[in-house]
């Protein structure tokens, strides 16, 4: 205004009265219809590198890949899956104590004020304990209303004592909750529940098999928690995720869906570590001899440690590479064989795509199209993409057979010791890819990496892993109690000691990953007790199926929705 006057472009009378006026300002950005911080960070990244600064100030408009209802769906599977299993641990107590029993409670306004200082985490909000009794507590929220906990809220709340120990089950609401406390609470329904800010954690992803483009993309509990991006950072191991790829090297080498694996006890002696090795089934039960697909099915580790032997640890080590998993993540050692590699959420999703889409390694992408200030295309995605249909070769060559033994007598029944180099250089890919284009003059195709039939057959051993055959259960069967539909298949992999938990798997035109464990690499899922207080909880020993399944039933449960169910069919 100063200078307005200076200028002469404003009179003294007009400064005069425009000084004294209240200033009324309000923002103005555009309305955000929904949030992936996760995924949000991620295309922030990509801007940078791409254009620098420039990319906070120039007006660009990206589109990416997700949509809202997807997107949607995949952070609501991973927050209640995390929230369900921070429940059947047991509460931890209050995350303060403002004022003590006794003492001389807080005003309102003190309450509000530290509550205002507070974060929300998802459906999270920080409470303050104002008054408690046998059947109801009082908690009031940062705007300074209050909400009222009944023993419905604070049932499931029985003392945390370690990751494998739960206590009672509390019989009154004091017996958890008391006056001064600082809580977390969440509306549940109509009704508000006692909450905590869980130290589990999880991610998932989801991409488009036939293209790679990213579905969906969640890192996290929450971003206010951690801006840790564990779908795309978090080197975890895989535990049996990594069979499904492993019996595909075995099969390229000879063993069929229908081959006889003995399963039985393996001991032998580990000279580096100067004792016996034993791996053993979860649980510990043993069928004697199997077919492939059973052992797969079932996920026992015995008979994959068999394959693995029979085939060669270098031959099956390099063949991972075609699945897209880096060189330096893998083991060459027998521990292969039981997931002793670790891979992100993202590279295993990557993985599970090549046997959904019959044999192609597509890489995801979650960028579609990027417009200037004037709104002119800068940049649009033309993805590598999968096409079974066509006549492309297999880069790699065919694989060499082995003789196959059927003889459960022998040790490490299956088939030869033969090792062979399946590598193949990067220019060696570019250059198939390149003829392809110069002849069909189409659109790129993805690098064909095992051949489609391949595919097509561990792709059915993955439907089995949930539907079984008659006389046996698979491993991922609640998939097929709540999705209700045949043209899905996955599986399931827990690691030693239940530190990490995934399921992985397809339905038509998605591909999803799913990972849980704590950031803390000492902890593990631990086990639960049944308490009653819970409805439907799940109960025992932490793993893929029940740890990390849930979530992945209820994201594919709500993106498939609507979508016809296709039958497997044999290219």
């Amino acid at each position: 205004l100063s200078r307005m006057l200076d200028e002469g472009y404003i009179t003294q009378q007009q400064f005069d009265q425009t000084r004294t006026e209240a200033i009324n300002a309000n923002y103005h950005a555009p309305e955000i219809a929904f949030s992936a911080p996760y995924l949000s960070e991620m295309v922030r990244q990509e801007m940078y590198n791409r254009y620098g600064e420039s990319a906070y100030e120039d007006g660009y408009r990206i589109y990416t890949t997700i949509t809202r209802k997807v997107q949607q769906a995949a952070q609501q599977a991973v927050r209640n899956n995390v929230l369900d299993y921070d429940m059947r641990h047991g509460y931890r107590g209050p995350a303060n104590v403002l004022w003590k029993v006794g003492e001389s409670a807080w005003d309102n306004n003190k309450i509000t004020d530290t509550l205002k200082a507070l974060p929300t985490y998802g459906p999270l909000l920080p409470a303050a304990v104002t008054s408690a009794n046998p059947q109801q507590a009082t908690a009031m929220l940062a705007d300074g209303s209050t909400v009222a906990l009944s023993m419905e809220g604070v049932r499931w709340a029985r003392p945390y004592r370690s990751d494998t120990q739960q206590g009672p089950t509390p019989r009154k609401v004091t017996d958890v909750l008391q006056t001064g406390q600082q809580i977390w609470v969440r509306q549940v329904g109509d009704a508000w529940w006692l909450a905590q800010v869980p130290e589990v954690n999880s991610a998932l992803v989801s991409i488009n098999p036939q293209n790679g483009a990213v579905m969906a993309l969640v890192g996290g509990f929450d971003f206010n928690q951690s801006k840790f991006n564990r779908a795309t950072q978090a080197l975890r191991q895989v535990g049996s995720n990594i069979k499904p790829f492993l019996y595909t090297a075995a099969m390229d080498k000879g063993l069929t869906l229908a081959s006889m694996l003995n399963d039985v006890p393996i001991s032998r002696w580990d000279a580096g570590a100067g004792s016996d090795w034993q791996p053993k089934n979860s649980p510990p039960q043993y069928a004697g001899p199997i077919r492939l697909r059973q052992g797969l099915g079932q996920s026992k580790n015995v008979v994959m440690v068999r394959a693995m032997r029979a085939m060669g640890v270098d031959y099956a080590a390099e063949y991972l590479q075609r699945f897209g998993f880096p060189a330096q993540n893998i083991v060459h050692t027998e521990s292969l064989a039981l997931g002793s590699a670790s891979f992100t959420p993202m590279q295993v999703a990557r993985g599970y795509a090549v046997m959904a889409n019959g044999g192609f390694l597509v890489d995801p992408w979650f960028i579609s199209k990027i417009e200037n200030d004037q709104g002119g295309v800068i940049f649009e995605a033309k993805p590598k993409v999968a096409c079974p249909e066509c006549d492309i070769p297999v880069i790699y060559g065919d694989t060499q057979k082995s003789n196959v033994l059927e003889n459960n007598d022998v040790e490490d029944v299956a088939i030869s010791r033969e090792q062979q180099n399946v590598s193949v250089p990067m220019p060696q890919l570019e250059q198939a890819n390149q003829a392809l284009v110069a002849k069909t003059g189409a659109q790129e195709y993805a690098p064909h990496v095992i051949n489609t039939p391949l595919a097509f057959l561990i792709k059915s051993a993955l439907n089995t892993n949930i539907f079984g055959e008659p006389g046996w259960q698979g491993t991922g069967w609640r998939a097929g109690r709540d999705l209700q539909r045949r043209d899905i298949g996955g599986k399931t992999g827990t690691t030693n000691s239940s530190k990490d938990a995934w399921f992985s798997g397809y339905g038509p035109g998605v591909v999803t990953s799913v990972w849980i464990g704590f950031d803390d690499h000492r902890r593990n899922l631990g086990h639960t007790t049944a308490s009653g207080a819970i409805k439907d909880q799940i109960s025992g020993y932490e793993g893929g199926a029940k740890s990390a399944q849930p979530a992945w039933d209820a994201y594919m449960k709500a993106v498939l929705e609507g979508v016809p169910e296709q039958p497997l069919t044999p290219p």
